[in-house]
């Protein structure tokens, strides 16, 4: 037999409005949602949230049913966030959920993936903004003509827009986004990002940028030319 029932649950949505003040603040509006909850024969509760499809979660209990819908209610709103505004700086809450239910799918489908693989997973979350950003930036121009301007390998920038940091140089990056003049805006998802952006040497761990050198270049320089001799 199945059972019905019905309720509200409440999620931090972000707001319909897109503006400056609440992408820069991460300013959140509280958004009520209808969801159904059935059991079904195995005992589980499933909760089907009312006008966002396909967001269907389940509980062994109408509260944890209810808990795992509020969870996919706050991803959904990331993932929307992202698909309208690609460049937007995710706010740690957001990269929070959007993480953990990707560990949790991934989890569920790959059982025997490494925990190195899900750790890339918040990587990839927070750095998506910056790929995204640069590309909106360069325009029409294509990766090989901002290549020949600059004298950076084509690969070396498709890290930098893929989020492949392995492949990512400090220095390098830091000459492609003041070429499309983002400094501006790569210095808020550095304090937003400063641990990531670290690693990636775009800014120390207090998320300020590094200051412009050319000590460290010549001393490399020196050092190949006496290896040489």
């Amino acid at each position: 037999m199945r059972v019905r029932t019905s309720g509200p649950v409440c999620c931090a949505a972000s707001s319909a409005t897109w503006n400056r003040a609440s992408e820069r603040d991460g300013e959140e509006a509280m958004k009520s949602y209808r969801v159904a909850y059935e059991r079904d024969e195995s005992g589980w509760w499933v909760a089907t949230v009312r006008g966002v499809r396909g967001c269907h979660m389940q509980g062994r209990t109408v509260d944890e049913a209810r808990r795992a819908a509020g969870r996919a209610l706050e991803a959904t709103a990331a993932a929307r966030r992202l698909t309208h505004r690609p460049s937007a700086i995710l706010s740690a809450a957001d990269v929070g959920v959007s993480t953990g239910e990707l560990h949790r799918i991934l989890a569920a489908s790959f059982p025997g993936l490494p925990a190195s693989a899900r750790a890339r997973c918040e990587d990839t979350i927070r750095w998506h903004p910056l790929g995204a950003r640069c590309r909106e930036a360069r325009g029409p121009r294509s990766v090989r003509d901002v290549s020949v301007a600059l004298g950076i390998p084509q690969y070396r920038l498709n890290a930098i827009e893929r989020g492949r940091l392995s492949e990512i140089h400090g220095d390098l990056a830091r000459r492609y986004l003041r070429f499309l003049g983002m400094d501006t805006w790569v210095a808020r998802w550095c304090r937003a990002n400063r641990e990531l952006a670290a690693r990636a040497g775009l800014a120390d761990v207090e998320g300020r940028a590094p200051r412009r050198s050319d000590a460290g270049p010549k001393r490399r320089s020196e050092t190949r030319e006496i290896g040489q001799r």
